[in-house]
């Protein structure tokens, strides 16, 4: 496993879009505010199936909270594909602050959800409040799985194509999950000097995404000896239900690896 590609940091949790998970029909229809300093974990009311506000209220109400979130391992064999995902878990938080009763609602891999599964059980919570006083609620977590030091974290890739070593995601239209296929020309210097939507499915900002691709950095491959040679190459970009954004790179994912155990044996 390795830990330290999951960006999943105090920050990025506060602005994770939480609830909305998708293919979960009892989704939140609120998401927290990016801005609060707590780190924001959206309530749903087990009765009423609402999204109540993060921040206390007159009355002494509160939703839970994180307070302590170890990240969890990034699978291996998905990090050497270069593949991002998300996972969307239901969680009952107890008056204690401790996670039970932890569901899935959807993910985009099942080796994700394992990695989240092993992690959740050493969350803590400040538990939700009801007139002051600690009560059990549950929450709906969208957790993003996001490659972060491309050029030192992924392994060389066989293809060829030009090393994606930096990124910027374009902001989520929030109109549902879709997602867009780019193609993107790139110079012997690495320079990008056309984008282009390829193809798309669900409602985009087509213009949000030129504007955020060419701001990606590429460096030539280091499996390609000699100087570098112009390339066209696909990037798809995922938006989640939840709000994430999601980058697959290089489009579609390298094959699945050899048998690991024919690896272990040489």
């Amino acid at each position: 496993m390795i830990r330290t590609l999951t960006k999943i940091t105090t920050a990025s949790l506060i602005c994770l879009y939480l609830g909305a998970c998708s293919k979960n029909d009892d989704k939140a229809t609120d998401t927290a505010d990016a801005k609060q300093v707590e780190a924001a974990v959206e309530q749903v009311d087990s009765n009423t199936s609402q999204a109540k506000a993060t921040t206390a209220n007159s009355n002494g109400d509160s939703p839970p909270a994180l307070q302590y979130f170890p990240m969890p391992d990034y699978p291996v064999a998905l990090q050497k594909r270069a593949i991002e995902g998300e996972v969307c878990v239901k969680i009952r938080v107890n008056a204690d602050g401790k996670a039970e009763d932890v569901t899935v609602s959807s993910s985009t891999h099942k080796e994700f959800e394992q990695s989240l599964l092993e992690s959740i059980p050493e969350w803590v919570f400040k538990p939700a409040r009801k007139n002051g006083i600690a009560v059990a609620r549950t929450v709906f977590v969208a957790i993003p799985f996001l490659i972060s030091n491309r050029n030192t974290s992924l392994p060389v890739m066989d293809n060829s194509q030009p090393e994606l070593v930096g990124v910027v995601r374009p902001p989520h239209p929030k109109t549902g999950a879709s997602s867009a296929v780019v193609q993107i020309s790139i110079s012997p210097s690495s320079t990008i000097t056309d984008i282009s939507i390829a193809s798309h499915e669900g409602s985009i900002d087509a213009r949000s995404i030129i504007d955020s691709v060419a701001q990606w950095t590429f460096f030539p491959s280091r499996s390609r000896k000699g100087t570098g040679l112009p390339a066209i190459v696909l990037a798809k970009i995922t938006y989640t239900e939840s709000g994430n954004v999601l980058i697959q790179y290089p489009f579609p994912a390298p094959a699945q690896e050899a048998d690991s155990a024919k690896q272990n044996a040489q």
